[in-house]
């Protein structure tokens, strides 16, 4: 959905989602018939991500006292309990309905769990080590850190099966992304412990990624189609920058003109989003795609960091404003849409799906947060 042209002026409106009257809330409009249609899902907490059906997860707290994760959907908040403790956090669903975060024992010790359908799933289980749960796909197998080995080697977890990921051949190796293929992304240390490497595994077998000429490397997340994204240390003193692979190859994403940038995200079509330094040390999101990187510039501040991007290569995260306050933003083409708050100095976009809907949390002018849903209206137009 191309998002273009001038902001025209905010409107106050009542957003029905699903049956569930919402407050009022500025509405953020966007030229051509697009509109960001603002909606208030409640107070105390934030949402993490939301799936292609729609979906909602994140945290809040409960009357007890608690902090819980939580399943929205068509207005139906779910409380997904916990492991036995009084914390559970919902971080990641896939758009088959798993949920995946960190949760507690009775005795403190965390747990990584796994949510589908009403069950909440230790992930180590009884009498098991632990495993932690990073990231989650459309088959239900999720990956962490585990000390199945009694190492620091990360793992897959897949209907009560613990698969240990190996390392490169240092002592721990830490996934960061899986994607539907059950191809895992992350980093692992090298003999000696002196340097990490991104790698690749797949099948049993983990690749190192390499770097761009300088000792270590990072990735950060993983497509469908096997792009593998990240950031790396580079021939040049005190120089990272971002980097993007596949099918053996690793390319350098270049800069904002500073000397640190990193891919945060990579879609199916090989779009990139993260963060750098500009030639004027500012840090700023960016894009990038066949060989250009876009400089997605502020909302008036010096500042702005993306966080999630779609199919489409829309673009959500923070920014600073001319005032100082720091907003949730959507970008498209060239454009930097402000998503406002509810009154209050901060708002920010933290996930993204194909059907445009967005989620994060805002403040209101008084009290704490709240879990905030931003659904681009383009009459249907991609």
């Amino acid at each position: 959905m191309q998002l273009c042209g001038k902001a025209m002026a905010a409107t106050v409106v009542f957003v029905v989602v699903a049956g569930l009257q919402i407050a009022a809330v500025p509405e953020a409009v966007a030229a051509q018939g697009c509109r960001v249609i603002t909606a208030d899902l409640g107070y105390g907490g934030f949402a993490q991500d939301v799936n292609e059906r729609g979906q909602v997860v994140g945290t809040t707290g409960n009357a007890a006292g608690q902090v819980r994760g939580f399943v929205w959907d068509r207005g139906v908040t779910t409380d997904l309990g916990s492991l036995g403790g009084d914390l559970t956090w919902a971080t990641d669903i896939s758009d088959t309905g798993f949920v995946i975060g960190p949760s507690s024992l009775a005795s403190g010790e965390p747990r990584g769990f796994v949510w589908h359908r009403g069950v909440l799933t230790d992930l180590g289980g009884v009498g098991r080590p632990a495993m932690g749960a990073r990231a989650v796909n459309n088959h239900g197998s999720v990956t962490g850190g585990s000390d199945v080995l009694g190492t620091g080697s990360g793992a897959i977890w897949r209907d009560g099966v613990i698969t240990p990921l190996g390392t490169l051949g240092g002592s721990y190796s830490q996934p960061m992304a899986i994607n539907n293929r059950d191809e895992v992304t992350g980093y692992s240390a090298l003999p000696g412990g002196m340097e990490t490497h991104a790698f690749r595994w797949r099948r049993g077998v983990m690749t190192d990624l390499g770097t761009l000429g300088g000792p270590d490397s990072v990735s950060t997340d993983i497509s469908d189609a096997g792009h593998v994204v990240g950031w790396s240390s580079t021939g040049v003193a005190d120089v990272q920058h971002a980097f993007i692979w596949r099918d053996g190859v690793i390319r350098d994403l270049g800069s904002l003109g500073g000397p640190f940038s990193r891919a945060q995200v990579v879609n199916a079509r090989g779009q990139v989003a993260g963060y750098g330094i500009t030639a004027a040390g500012e840090e700023h999101a960016f894009f990038w795609e066949d060989g250009v990187i876009t400089d997605l510039g502020t909302l008036g501040g010096s500042v702005s960091r993306a966080n999630a991007m779609n199919k489409w290569g829309q673009v959500v995260g923070i920014a600073n404003t001319a005032y100082g306050e720091e907003h949730a933003f959507v970008w498209q083409r060239g454009v930097m849409t402000d998503l406002g708050t509810f009154g209050g100095i901060y708002s920010e976009a933290m996930a993204i799906n194909d059907r445009g809907q967005i989620v994060g949390a805002s403040l209101p002018a008084q009290g704490g947060g709240h879990i905030a849903l931003w659904t681009l209206d383009c009459h249907g137009r991609p």
